[in-house]
């Protein structure tokens, strides 16, 4: 885990953060794309229901 603005994030997501500031079309602030990232991430798990423990604490930590 990887604190990033102040909140702790996984490896993918905070790879998932950096990529998305650097091909925002305009000047965007992390903690912007940590909203954006967290908003899509509670999408995604609330159309899918992991089986997986280590999947189970990831959702947990989002």
């Amino acid at each position: 885990f990887i604190r990033y603005g102040g909140k702790w994030i996984c490896g993918l997501c905070a790879e998932a953060v950096k990529n998305e500031i650097l091909r925002s079309q305009k000047l965007i602030s992390p903690d912007e794309v940590m909203s954006r990232h967290f908003s899509l991430c509670s999408k995604f798990w609330a159309f899918c229901q992991p089986q997986d423990p280590t999947v189970q604490l990831i959702r947990a930590m989002t």
